[in-house]
């Protein structure tokens, strides 16, 4: 499911509803934007609650990022991608899981004689800007995070010779336009690159993300509607 099926979908449903058979584009690529980050996070305050929004968030997953600690920090703007929230961590020479912990537990843990950290049970504090970690003696190891959903999806498109919207395709895909033909920015010969961006979401997810586009659009219908919608454009698409 790309951003061309999600913007047919809502055009079917608008119709059909009889709210109306038009959404500009540019809207459309806004609002994908805008319920793509809302979505992600409600997502990610979910995490920790079940299995399936584990796996919902998994394209966001980033796993086992290697982290040079000196003196017991990393900086965050250092890991691969843009930090959101650590899920795991592990010492580089022995494998040690890090206790994951809240400031106010880690004066805890270093005030306690029972809890202080050790090589085997190393911990872990992330603040605004680095990634502490006790004992020091430790100089790398892993982490698993979760990424910004930074890589904020586009809908690029030009108008064809019979004022249809056609979507442009995938990022950096090459279309020559025909007689009548407009792009995006108004460019009406030659050929043209695309720059859409599609959403990281599997199809699942895609049809949520769908479903919060319709509602600020004032259209409100349960989740099976919603599929089924979407099965009666497919079904067109593939007689096409």
């Amino acid at each position: 499911m790309n951003n061309g099926n999600l913007f047919d979908y809502v055009h079917t449903i608008l119709r059909k509803e009889k709210r109306g058979n038009i959404i500009k584009p540019d809207r459309f690529s806004h609002l994908l934007k805008v319920c793509h980050h809302e979505y992600y996070n409600q997502q990610v305050e979910k995490f920790d609650l079940s299995q399936t929004v584990h796996d919902s968030l998994r394209p966001f997953l980033v796993i086992n990022d290697s982290a040079t600690f000196s003196t017991g920090v990393e900086a965050i703007a250092d890991l691969t991608s843009t930090y959101r929230n650590m899920v795991a961590a592990y010492a580089g020479t022995t494998n040690a899981r890090f206790d994951i912990v809240t400031p106010q537990e880690w004066v805890w843990r270093l005030d306690d004689e029972l809890t202080q950290p050790t090589a085997a049970k190393p911990i872990m504090m992330v603040d605004g800007t680095n990634i502490n970690i006790l004992p020091t003696s430790i100089t790398a190891g892993y982490v698993t995070y979760l990424k910004e959903a930074d890589n904020e999806p586009f809908f690029d498109y030009y108008i064809d010779a019979n004022r249809d919207i056609q979507w442009m395709g995938i990022n950096a895909a090459e279309y020559t336009l025909q007689t009548s033909e407009v792009y995006r920015d108004g460019t009406t010969s030659g050929k043209v690159v695309s720059i859409n961006r599609e959403l990281e979401w599997n199809d699942f997810d895609k049809m949520r993300i769908l479903d919060l586009i319709l509602q600020k659009l004032g259209v409100s219908l349960s989740e099976a509607e919603i599929v089924q919608y979407a099965n009666i454009q497919q079904q067109k698409a593939n007689t096409v």
